[in-house]
């Protein structure tokens, strides 16, 4: 990791990209092409990515994903020997090697006569890719009525490709045309990913042709490249001897080879790069060659087939026509038998390619002896995330065995433990990496497998997933052998994680980057929902395992009961329904509600939760997670969206961003949450986006175009995905979940309801669905040499079940009572193959959540579906129910918002527990009108009770001018307009009541800061000077060393500012433009209104607190007299970790004892003073209007602030010099006031009062 570009392990942070110094596209284009080009890349970035209208690109044909002219270049990589080798291809045929380095690239034209065309160029282009491979059906007038049927495949046990030509019709005097050249060897800085090295990368451009020494040899040729200068003669006289005598070459370090094979009727030539114009023109080229290429001629005839071939001669030197044919047919078995390991049948024909993509994504992320961490970019070896997954789901379990091996000996066994050491040089934000501390002692496993040292990818904890994925695998082969190999292992990491992240014994373990969404992720130290989750199940599962090899299970068993007792104690929301992100370790403890998706995920997956549990998280995710909907053009009644990571704010690279990996383990978390529908939507919604909509096929990139923070997908076929995805197929789709360690397998088909038959085909296992004549049946082969017992969980379809056949004969079953559906449990033996049939009653049912809007304390009816036995009621909301047969009337209490109840229903034969998604509310709503209008408040008043409401609306009540307004409003309806002239109203917040005929009281504060000031308003500017204790300017070049916690954490720099990442971010404030507007120490904004400040330099101008200790935690300044409203001008820190968080508050006290209180939100109501916030309608929402800051360095004073930030990339956004903030609150005119208190409440922050104004009318 280098500092000055923070990149990062799991991704890309978006600084790391660099349009602006893109090189122009090859220079022998003409600029009408590279204008196309350019044209077509940005349509599709743009237009696709930020419509809600996307254009279907692929469409699925069998197994293939299919486009008709497409546009893309070098978007498909096609793998072949579980090496750094790919060959990148795409929707045009037109190819290039990466060896890795650029190796060459390959054009095919057809000519006819003084007709020619580039291939790319052809009329009608039909591409395939089929799974390891692209078929294109090429037609052109060029050909007349012919076709050319083009079929490219990687060679199977050598790095290169092999490509067959099948002609057909074709017209007399016909060639084909192949050229070869460009082999530069350059090592792009993204291995030549897409969207993130330039678009040109892979073109065949002249530079890339300088040092390539060609020697033809009849049809073939050979290339000598990668060094400054040509071989000498003797040199390359010894390579041409070997490669005639079929010998093996041993080259310079600095030098690369390639072979080129053409068909035996070639015509071989070299040409210059510069003259790659057309065809014709290259062919009858007699310039001087400058920059090398080499050309093929191939007269065709009207029915054959050709065969060519490039390849790095490893194993092989230069190959004849019968060779190429064998091992075009080699290549193809084997990509075939790989294809064939995951093999989907359902109605759903954007399923059914998905199993064979998944297959050769699966084998490229493999290159002996681990998985890496992408098949293209970030092709390096880790030995966490997600990626490993993919072994024993895929049936290699011998893979799996030995990239666990691998980094079992990369384990550190020495010291035994260490003292905790934090990085001076990272500012104290991470651990000091040398081994012998806290972090990396016995236990901690390194980046290099089979290599026990540091490097550069050990700032993470990777031993979490990596031990995860180790436990689950002894699930899929129950191998006591092996299990006793690693126990070793497995002992040491727990003990570990125990000391190092759970030191104070609490049963909560900080989470140290520990999963993919790490970096800029930290957490001081605290107690974390997701890592504990995965500590609770490595220990539950490691006391089994040590059972199983006769080991003491208790410790393990003592922890994992110790986890999950304090995960449900101190990190459960119980009102809310879902579990905190974290709980602060310092200050106020406090907890940090605002979970985010791998709080959820994690906590399923990992079983923390019961059912009842599970169904609210998911539920959270529902209600609180951003869901970013889109629509594809003739799909538009599809339910399609994407979730984002959290909805934390300002933008941190991992801490909020739409990624596919997220996306398959949370469609995960809700098949095993019981909610199959949602699960499958979610799964299909990513997998629409990225390999249908998105511009690779089958493709499994990191992130979506919805990922604000690029618009662009990245990093094709990364390993997270690839992993996560097979278990939400396998696991989640298909239900396959073994335990071979206890001889037993749970097979819990997720399909949705209205399918009618599905079957999947994996190298242990075959399973068959269908439906019919209502009968379900179902057909289970097991493959392996030892069979399991079976245990068939079914989603009940009707009310009763006639009848059950086992192998034909009667069989028994369990009716288990499931939260959202009713599943009936079949036991099967231990046998190749079991055959059921379940005959269905005629009384279908369903089992889906009932939606229902109730009042406070207002009676609702509520009809189920069959007789209640019980209901349960986790949130507490329950004050009275009645329950008759299949009614409950209820009266609910507690805080509004989305609430859930359970009800126990039983109908024929089926017990369920039946959720109820309460919509809590209060009979009278307040809410703002459509748009901020800069001469009205406007507001609507809803009714949400079942009877008509009266009532006066009062604004302003106590600012000495209150508008009244008496409203009638008839049941479950919403007023018409209401306009609040801006003599009643303040710019600003304002107090909006409405007091009914009863007595009852609803209160609302309605945001307007387009309104002007109050023309009666009388401002008064608090004297703030004596309260001061600092500059501004001095916030982020304080060192900020305690607290801090004691143990071994990630945390804020000392500076203030940044992350573990980026340690030494910070941010020059500059308040000279501000103290230079301050004319007589006083600031006055551009809509009139004023704050007290000193304008010299040289004086205090801010009262900063924090719970640092380089300030106080709180500053208290007396007032005096009536006020009706408070402006406040602030400034100071906030964080993406403190976000949906209360930062601080001010609170107005009145002599009466009274108080009114601004809670400091980040982001509607805090905001850090570095930088402005991105928002947008899904990740990057506000509640509320954004408030006035102030540049500080110019003074200027606005709301938007678009045209003055320079740099707009979403991490960044800075303000010149640094923003204040200016906030508001209305106050209780009746009320004599007694002093304000600022007092900052989370941990990390700088809050700072720069100034105060009253209005004292």
């Amino acid at each position: 990791m280098k500092e000055k570009n923070s990149l990062a392990l799991n991704g890309i942070l978006v600084n790391d990209y660099n349009f602006h110094q893109r090189k122009s596209i090859f220079r022998n284009m003409t600029l009408v092409r590279l204008f196309i080009v350019l044209f077509i890349l940005c349509n599709y970035i743009l237009t696709e990515g930020q419509t809600g209208l996307r254009q279907i690109r692929y469409l699925p044909e069998g197994d293939d994903f299919v486009i008709t002219n497409g546009q893309l270049k070098f978007n498909r990589a096609i793998y072949g020997t579980n090496s750094a080798f790919r060959l990148e291809a795409g929707d045009l045929p037109e190819f290039a090697f990466y060896m890795p380095g650029m190796g060459g690239n390959v054009k095919l034209a057809l000519v006819n006569g003084d007709k020619g065309i580039w291939l790319t160029e052809a009329k009608q282009i039909e591409t395939h890719y089929r799974s390891g491979s692209l078929i294109y059906k090429i037609s052109d007038p060029v050909l007349d009525k012919g076709q050319l049927l083009l079929t490219v495949l990687a060679m199977n046990d050598e790095e290169g490709v092999i490509l067959k030509a099948d002609f057909s019709n074709i017209p007399m005097g016909c060639k084909l045309l192949i050229v070869y050249g460009g082999a530069s060897n350059i090592m792009f800085r993204r291995d030549g990913e897409r969207n993130v090295d330039p678009d040109d990368s892979f073109f065949l451009k002249a530079n890339n042709c300088t040092g390539n020494d060609y020697r033809i040899n009849k049809n073939s040729f050979s290339l000598v490249y990668g060094a400054n200068g040509l071989l000498s003669k003797d040199e390359y006289s010894a390579i041409s001897n070997a490669l005639a005598n079929g010998k093996m070459i041993k080259m310079k370090s600095d030098y690369k080879m390639m072979i080129g094979t053409f068909p035996e009727n070639s015509i071989l030539g070299i040409r210059d790069a510069n003259d790659v114009n057309t065809p014709v023109g290259l062919i009858k080229s007699q310039n001087m060659v400058t920059f090398p290429i080499v050309i093929g001629e191939v007269k065709l005839k009207s029915e054959q087939t050709q065969y060519f071939s490039f390849h790095n001669p490893q194993k092989r030197q230069f190959l004849n026509e019968i060779q190429l044919v064998s091992l075009f047919e080699q290549a193809e078995k084997s990509r075939v038998e790989l294809a064939n390991r995951f093999v989907m049948d359902t109605p759903d024909k954007y399923i059914n390619t998905i199993g064979g993509a998944l297959s050769v994504a699966g084998d490229a992320i493999w290159e002996e002896p681990s998985y890496l961490h992408g098949a293209i970019s970030w092709r390096v070896r880790i030995p966490g995330w997600r990626a490993s997954y993919i072994a024993d789901v895929l049936g290699w379990n011998d893979r799996a065995e030995t990239h666990f091996s691998a980094y079992s000996n990369s384990q550190l066994v020495a010291p035994l433990s260490g003292s905790v050491e934090m990085d001076t040089t990272a500012h104290l934000a991470r651990a000091k990496q040398r081994i012998g501390n806290a972090m990396y002692s016995s236990g901690y496993i390194c980046p290099l497998p089979n290599h026990p040292v540091l490097s550069d990818l050990s700032y993470y904890d990777m031993n979490m997933v990596f031990i995860d994925a180790l436990i689950r695998h002894f699930n899929w082969t129950g191998d006591k052998t092996y299990l006793k190999k690693v126990w070793p292992t497995i002992e040491r990491h727990l003990d570990w994680e125990k000391r190092t992240f759970d030191a104070d014994g609490d049963g909560l373990y900080d989470a140290y980057c520990c999963i993919w969404a790490s970096d800029a992720l930290y957490y001081n130290g605290g107690g974390v929902t997701h890592s504990s989750a995965y500590n609770y199940y490595a220990n539950l599962h490691a006391a089994e395992l040590a059972m199983i090899l006769g080991k003491d299970s208790k410790p393990y068993r003592k922890e994992a009961d110790k986890i999950r007792n304090a995960i449900n104690r101190k990190l459960w929301l119980k009102d809310s329904g879902w579990y905190a992100e974290f709980v602060d370790a310092l200050g106020n403890k406090a907890l940090h509600p605002s979970a985010a998706l791998w709080t959820v995920y994690h906590s399923i997956d990992s079983k923390i939760a019961d059912q009842f549990q599970e169904y609210q998280l998911l539920r959270y995710i529902d209600t609180s997670i951003p869901h970013i909907p889109f629509k594809i053009k003739g799909m538009e009644g599809e339910n399609y969206h994407m979730v984002a990571t959290t909805n934390w704010m300002p933008y941190a690279w991992s801490t909020n961003n739409v990624a596919t990996a997220e996306q398959m383990h949370t469609s995960l978390a809700y098949w095993q949450g019981g909610r199959p529908e949602e699960a499958f939507n979610l799964l299909k919604s990513s997998v629409m986006d990225v390999m249908y909509c998105g511009s690779s096929p089958g493709n499994f990139p990191m992130t979506s175009i919805y990922n604000a923070a690029s618009r662009i997908e990245v990093y094709r076929d990364f390993a997270d995905v690839i992993g996560i995805s097979s278990r939400a197929l396998v696991e989640g789709l298909f239900g396959i979940q073994p335990d071979l360690m206890h001889n037993n397998m749970i097979i819990k088909p997720g399909f949705p309801a209205i399918w009618e038959h599905a079957s999947v085909r994996l190298p242990y296992i075959d399973f068959i669905y269908r439906f019919e004549a209502g009968k379900s049946k179902y057909t289970i082969r097991q493959k392996g040499t030892k069979q399991t017992k079976i245990q068939l969980q079914i989603p009940a379809k009707t009310d009763q079940i006639n009848n059950i056949l086992v192998n034909g004969v009667k069989g028994d079953y369990t009716v288990i009572e499931n939260v959202g559906r009713t599943l009936v449990e079949i036991k099967l033996p231990a046998v190749k193959e079991n055959n059921v049939t379940i005959i269905w009653g005629r009384n279908l049912f369903e089992t889906k959540p009932e939606e229902v809007v109730a009042v406070l304390n207002e009676k609702i009816p509520i009809l189920l579906k069959g007789e209640i036995l019980d209901i349960k009621d986790p949130q507490g909301i329950i004050v009275e129910k009645d329950i008759n047969g299949s009614l409950l009337q209820l009266k609910l209490n507690g805080r509004t918002g989305e609430r859930t109840l359970f009800a126990k229903i039983k109908k024929g034969q089926m017990i369920w527990w039946q959720p109820i998604n309460i919509s809590l509310k209060d009979a009278v709503e307040i809410v703002a009108g459509d748009l901020e209008d800069d001469k009205k408040l406007n507001l609507y008043v809803r009714n949400n009770s079942a009877h008509p409401i009266y009532g006066k609306l009062l604004v302003g009540k106590n600012s000495g001018n209150p508008y009244v307004q008496t409203l009638k409003i008839a049941s479950g309806s919403i007023s018409e307009l209401i306009v609040i002239p801006t003599n009643s109203v303040v710019k600003g917040t304002n107090n909006v009541e409405f007091i009914a005929e009863n007595g009852a009281e609803y209160l609302a504060q309605l945001v307007n800061w387009k309104l002007p000031l109050n023309n009666r308003a009388k401002f008064e500017q608090v004297n703030m000077l004596s309260f001061f204790n600092d500059k501004i300017t001095q916030i982020f070049r304080n060192k900020y060393l305690s607290p801090r916690s004691p143990y071994n954490t990630l945390q804020i720099p000392t500076q203030g500012i940044g992350d573990w990442c980026q340690p030494l971010r910070s941010a020059v404030i500059d308040d000279s433009g501000f103290r230079l507007r301050a004319n007589n120490d006083l600031f006055i904004t551009p809509f009139g209104l004023s704050f007290s400040t000193p304008q010299n330099g040289e004086k205090p101008n801010i009262a900063f607190t924090s719970l640092w200790d380089n300030y106080p935690d709180s500053v208290s300044v007396p007032l005096n007299g009536n006020a009706s409203h408070a402006y406040f001008l602030m400034a100071g820190s906030s964080n993406q970790m403190q976000s949906r968080f209360e930062n601080g508050t001010i609170t107005i006290k009145y002599k009466d004892g009274s108080q009114s209180v601004l809670h400091l939100i980040n982001p509607e109501t805090w905001a850090p003073i570095e930088r402005d916030y991105f928002t947008d309608e899904y990740s990057f929402s506000m509640h509320q209007p954004r408030p006035p800051r102030v540049v500080l360095q110019t003074g200027l004073v606005s709301r938007n602030f678009e045209n003055v930030i320079k740099d707009k990339e979403l991490d960044k956004r800075f303000l010149d010099g640094g923003g204040a903030i200016i906030l508001d609150m209305p106050l209780d005119y009746s009320k004599e006031l007694k002093g304000l208190t600022l007092k900052t409440m989370a941990n990390e922050v700088v809050i700072g009062l720069m100034g105060v104004t009253l209005d004292r009318n």
